[in-house]
């Protein structure tokens, strides 16, 4: 497992430091116009396209059929891209919390934005790795984009229908939490479906 993850930083060093570049950028953006959580929701999109781009670099490599010759099992591939999704995660907060310590952002603010982007990288973790892993980076990235698209238009057909009373008495902290506890179980679950489709395929 370590020596998985040590070569998928390895390959990604150099794309690490344009992403690296391109958050500066916006973390200067997010300090003019005073707003952390600009930045906050773009380290999370960027945790899981890191992590996307080292099933492109192994796929244009043919590594599937090399690490098949190895002692390395299938269960490890998969995990180590998940273990790589959340390292990305980690830091991109770390990113963040920096960024909000410059910006004097009281903790009661900063902690619930933390937990929404931690619970958003997690959750799209979960539903575009079972997608590359089905389809492979090229057509999953499309499939990706009609996901959140569709995603987006629900959230703004939401938004006109009236909310039914059950849910009218959650604080926004509960909402918080209650995202981030299912973004956490449906990790397994995702992990599981990885798997199982990866075990399926043919190389």
């Amino acid at each position: 497992m370590r020596s998985l993850l040590y070569k998928d930083l390895m390959n990604l060093k150099q794309l690490a430091k344009t992403y690296l570049f391109i958050i500066v950028i916006w973390g200067v953006i997010a300090w003019m116009q005073k707003n952390a959580g600009f930045l906050g929701g773009a380290l999370a999109v960027f945790a899981v396209m890191f992590s996307m781009s080292s099933w492109a670099y192994d796929e244009k490599a043919g590594w599937d059929k090399y690490a098949l010759t190895m002692p390395i099992g299938k269960k490890e591939i998969i995990l180590s891209k998940y273990l790589l999704a959340f390292l990305a995660l980690v830091v991109g907060i770390l990113l963040f919390g920096i960024l909000s310590a410059c910006m004097k952002m009281d903790i009661m603010e900063f902690l619930p934005m933390v937990a929404i982007f931690f619970a958003l990288g997690l959750f799209m973790t979960d539903l575009v790795f079972p997608i590359i892993f089905r389809f492979g980076t090229e057509k999953g990235r499309y499939m990706m984009i009609a996901v959140f698209l569709v995603i987006s238009l629900v959230a703004v057909f939401l938004q006109d229908v009236e909310i039914p009373a059950v849910f009218t008495g959650v604080s926004p902290e509960a909402m918080v939490i209650i995202a981030v506890v299912l973004a956490i179980v449906l990790m397994p679950v995702s992990i599981s479906v990885s798997f199982w489709i990866y075990s399926k395929k043919e190389f």
